[in-house]
């Protein structure tokens, strides 16, 4: 039998409650470090392309250059940050 959409939050919440004495508590660190501001700036646009990309490959075929093209441009994009 399928769930019902009534019961779907119930099954969310018994799983919540459930995990509260399983999962351990997380240890916030007392100096957490800055923001990564040149982080976000190569993430954004590359997960914007990876979008691109999905959104025009229905249209252009996933094949084609102008969908090749910015998902190689944000996989550059993501891979120069983590150097």
């Amino acid at each position: 039998m399928a769930l019902g959409v009534l019961d779907q939050p119930a099954v969310g919440l018994l799983g919540a409650l459930l995990g509260i004495p399983i999962l351990p508590r997380t240890v916030r660190p007392s100096n957490p470090g800055r923001f990564d501001l040149a982080g976000a700036a190569l993430v954004v646009p590359a997960v914007a392309l990876l979008l691109l990309a999905l959104n025009e490959g229905s249209r252009a075929g996933f094949g084609s250059l102008q969908l090749i093209g910015p998902v190689l441009a944000a996989v550059d994009g993501v891979h120069f940050r983590e150097l």
